[in-house]
């Protein structure tokens, strides 16, 4: 299935799914990556806005894996701060926050 090309070079890492909803996360392609998250609604891939750090050259973030607990309720983990500070991320059914972790 086509998915929505955010930059060239993009990459997702992980995948999670169940019936008509599926989860890529990633990161975007850039000198500074972005979270990346795509979501399949049993038909179409839609990008969906994740937090991401910011933009300068050590804030960039990645996501490794993700995990669909429900329609209503995933969560995605991935690196910040050159790879130095754990990114987490919670999905509530309408949008991804983030969520405080130890350092």
């Amino acid at each position: 299935m086509p998915s929505p090309s955010p930059a060239i070079g993009g990459v997702l890492i992980g995948t999670a799914a169940s019936a008509n909803s599926a989860w890529a996360v990633g990161q975007t392609a850039s000198d500074n990556p972005d979270t990346l998250t795509l979501r399949w609604n049993g038909r179409s891939w839609r990008r969906v806005p994740s937090p991401s750090p910011g933009p300068s050259q050590k804030n960039y973030a990645i996501l490794n894996s993700v995990a669909e607990v429900s329609a209503t309720s995933a969560w995605a983990v991935g690196t910040c701060d050159g790879a130095t500070a754990a990114l987490i991320l919670r999905w509530n059914g309408r949008a991804w926050r983030r969520i405080a972790s130890p350092t």
